[in-house]
């Protein structure tokens, strides 16, 4: 006999999962009522339902011809992306997460509710808009009167609050000589960042500015920063390997070096990268796409290790339809945050990171 549990609002809804899954045959071993209370019941009860069904005898299987076996390989076709999977996994995750919400309940008044619901709609992940809906709640105090309009302002400095841990300190990247390197997945906007970084107000102290491209491989990329060169007069050189990148840094005794890489693997630009490593006044940048997946960005951050005064541009910020995502994502982040990129034109696109600016904006959405 199979024996399994449910859980319901009502014996009958308990039951009424049971043999939709099990079917009609089911047998009833034992009901127990689980009283509610705290946070999470909210002083409702649950129906425990445990009940068990005769398991049938498996149909004997039949003989594998090698027709049936080649029609079962036309029909059955390994997922080939890993994201297929992952997205696969979220939507189970996200029918057992209404499940649940459905027979429990944080015991929030309900404007709490509704806006830690918002956040989770604009793509913050459930487990941060739990925290940040919790941490303006108990700041504004449990059991008081305040209403919805003033957790809404508590709510917005909780999050500010853990953002503004994450900014980058721009002043960092001044002074009398700084070499700034640009890493990342490949299309992730390095090249955008490069350009925007000559022409950028933010690096007004430094009178010569040099762009650098190591990226020899791809054709697209050294032509565009040629032409860009060309227009704006911005010192250009193209560096094929990694000795001539040390003696081009060395010769520079004063300024602003901005090198544009192909490293999307460190691994496969490994001389270059022990290089970029060596620099003694070398800060790095990664380029990362608000758009990647959270456990890819930190499997690439992890591939980083080794290089010095590592932080992070995040781009594509125009391109997300779930703006609640950047939150999660800077939240999860080890390294400061000194870019973000909300688009192509240059260099008006590349804004310093602003904990304060961020939040505005996405609590304009809710």
């Amino acid at each position: 006999m199979k024996v399994k549990t449910y859980y319901g609002t009502t014996l009958q809804d308990a039951l009424n999962q049971a043999k939709e899954e099990l079917g009609e045959d089911v047998v009833v071993i034992e009901t127990k009522e689980i009283k509610g209370g705290g946070l999470l019941l909210d002083n409702r009860s649950l129906i425990k339902l445990t009940v068990g069904v005769e398991e049938k005898e498996a149909p004997p299987k039949r003989k594998v011809t090698e027709k049936s076996a080649a029609s079962r390989k036309e029909v059955s076709q390994p997922l080939t992306d890993r994201r297929d999977e992952y997205l696969l996994l979220k939507r189970q995750l996200d029918r057992l997460f209404n499940y649940f919400k459905g027979i429990t309940n944080l015991g929030f008044p309900a404007f709490c509710e509704r806006m830690w619901a918002r956040l989770t709609e604009l793509g913050m992940e459930y487990s941060d808009a739990i925290e940040f809906v919790q941490r303006a709640y108990y700041k504004m105090g449990r059991g008081g009167s305040a209403g919805e309009s003033e957790f809404r302002e508590h709510l917005k400095r909780s999050i500010v609050e853990r953002i503004k841990g994450r900014e980058g300190n721009i002043e960092q990247l001044l002074g009398g000589k700084r070499v700034v390197a640009l890493v990342g997945p490949t299309g992730s906007g390095k090249t955008t960042i490069a350009m925007s970084m000559c022409l950028s107000e933010f690096f007004g102290s430094f009178s010569t500015r040099y762009l650098v491209t190591t990226d020899v491989y791809r054709i697209g990329s050294p032509i565009k920063l040629e032409r860009f060169a060309k227009v704006t007069g911005v010192s250009f050189s193209k560096i094929r390997d990694p000795e001539e990148l040390n003696s081009f840094v060395k010769k520079v005794s004063e300024g602003l070096v901005i090198v544009d890489t192909p490293i999307g693997r460190p691994d496969s630009y490994q001389k270059l990268y022990e290089c970029l490593m060596g620099i003694e006044e070398m800060y790095t940048i990664v380029s990362v796409p608000v758009t990647m997946y959270l456990p890819d960005v930190q499997k690439y951050l992890e591939s980083l290790d080794g290089l010095k005064n590592v932080g992070i541009a995040l781009t594509k910020v125009d391109e997300t339809a779930f703006p609640g995502n950047i939150v999660s994502l800077i939240n999860s982040l080890d390294c400061s945050v000194y870019f973000l990129t909300d688009g192509v034109e240059i260099p008006e696109s590349l804004k310093v990171m602003k904990g304060e600016d961020l939040v505005e904006k996405f609590f304009g959405l809710i």
